[in-house]
């Protein structure tokens, strides 16, 4: 796996073994390779909105002999015979994979779902909450100085509260990539905050979101 990004691998060892994977958004196709390659799945199909990048996942599968591997030129899931048992959505908008997750005609039959949201992750969190989805795992990667949020998620109840939406599911025990996050969002919020007036709306906001840091700090301390 040495030729995936760190953020990449998370992705791969979140996937579980199924018949059937869709890779949405697969880009050069490492993901998908790595999928069958390590027999995560049986059968994949890699879409692109661009046609490009569906060229150098094909060349990829070539080269690696990987027969089981179909590539589709798609917005989305938007394509015919679209179903799958597992669907990887990485690298977009919160609000983008909802709008994929939501016009998806299969989306009730969906065993598991991997999302990696590049930006909107609590308005993904709070979609999948409303939509009969459970997030199992919710972690965080930092990867060259950047922080990515992957989601492993089934169908199933979940009734999240506040701060699980802004800050995760699993907020115990997690990694230090999750910390070294949650302290470069304490501090983004205290410098928004201190050019405030006090009689800013904003600002009762931004101090609960500071509020429930330091709850997950202080948690973090306790289970020390």
């Amino acid at each position: 796996m040495n030729r995936l990004s760190k953020r990449q691998q998370a992705i791969v060892s979140l996937c579980e073994k199924h018949k059937t994977s869709i890779d949405v958004g697969c880009d050069h196709g490492y993901v998908g390779a790595e999928l069958l390659k390590l027999e995560k799945t049986e059968f994949l199909i890699a879409t692109d909105i661009s046609e490009k990048s569906l060229l150098k996942a094909q060349k990829l599968f070539q080269k690696e002999k990987l027969k089981n591997a179909k590539t589709v030129c798609a917005n989305g899931l938007d394509f015919e015979n679209s179903f799958a048992e597992q669907i990887i959505i990485a690298g977009m908008g919160g609000k983008n994979i909802t709008d994929i997750l939501e016009n998806y005609k299969h989306k009730d039959k969906i065993l598991r779902l991997i999302l990696q949201p590049m930006k909107e992750v609590a308005l993904l969190r709070k979609y999948l909450n409303k939509n009969n989805f459970f997030i199992e795992k919710d972690i965080v990667i930092c990867d060259k100085k950047k922080f990515y949020h992957i989601f492993s998620v089934r169908q199933g109840k979940q009734n999240l509260k506040s701060i699980n939406i802004h800050f995760g599911v699993c907020l115990s025990p997690q990694s230090e990539d999750f910390y070294l996050w949650l302290n470069e969002k304490e501090q983004k919020i205290k410098k928004i905050t201190q050019k405030m007036p006090k009689d800013n709306e904003k600002l009762k906001t931004f101090q609960k979101c500071l509020d429930e840091i330091e709850k997950i700090k202080q948690n973090k301390k306790q289970t020390a």
